[in-house]
């Protein structure tokens, strides 16, 4: 394993982890983190792919790089995904592939959060690793990232955890949450509010359209993490 890690970053930076394989380039890859590494503080490993087979025995990263090859199902998968997951909220997969191809969805079926392609060229290459880092930065920072009793709720990704178990949530579902969560440190937040922030609105219905989003998340979760008086409702 090469390490290439400048030993005067600042605390706690972005961890990458970026898996080679034989035509790799490694210099151009190396070249890229260096430009990201001017605006954000990042720290990277390369490993061989044949390495990544040991899965727990590597430092769980923020975002894990891989260069495809042949057989990419059998190299890393969801099971390994959703370990890293649990040992890291943020963390994000991401794949490099060296053109578009049709089956790239079993990809994506495996996990991958997002797929980058060679044949764009060095620009594009060089432009959308630096924006995948900027955006994980924000999260990384805890800009985007909540954490509360079990519960995860990411912006940057628009997912939504319970005890380390993807719940998937509607786009209202997942803005009440998120609302929750925001606001947690205010105690009881009134139906009114809760709806007057996710419609922009004011609604003499208010109640019951709350009362349904809160039913659904509920079910959704299988526990009951809400508390409701005739104050509102909050977080347990």
């Amino acid at each position: 394993m090469n390490q290439s890690l400048d030993k005067k970053v600042n605390n706690d930076p972005l961890k990458i982890v970026f898996v080679c394989n034989e035509q790799t380039n490694k210099n151009e890859i190396e070249e890229l983190f260096k430009i990201a590494k001017i605006y954000l503080n990042i720290s990277w490993i390369f490993i061989d792919v044949q390495e990544i087979k040991d899965i727990e025995n590597i430092e769980t990263p923020d975002i894990l790089f891989i260069d495809y090859k042949e057989n990419f199902e059998k190299i890393f998968n969801w099971e390994q995904y959703h370990y890293f997951h649990q040992k890291n909220s943020i963390f994000m997969q991401v794949t490099v592939l060296d053109s578009f191809q049709e089956q790239d969805y079993k990809i994506l079926k495996f996990g991958t959060d997002d797929i980058i392609y060679k044949n764009f060229g060095y620009d594009f290459l060089k432009w959308k690793i630096i924006a995948i880092l900027r955006r994980m930065w924000d999260s990384h920072s805890n800009k985007t990232t909540k954490i509360y009793k079990g519960m995860i709720i990411d912006n940057l990704k628009n997912v939504f955890y319970f005890n380390d178990k993807l719940i998937y949530l509607t786009k209202k579902e997942f803005e009440l949450m998120d609302f929750l969560m925001t606001n947690i440190k205010q105690g009881f937040i009134s139906k009114k509010k809760i709806f007057e922030a996710l419609w922009g609105v004011k609604g003499n219905d208010c109640s019951r359209v709350t009362d349904q989003i809160i039913f659904k998340i509920k079910k959704k979760i299988g526990k009951d993490v809400f508390q409701i008086t005739k104050q509102g409702i909050k977080i347990l």
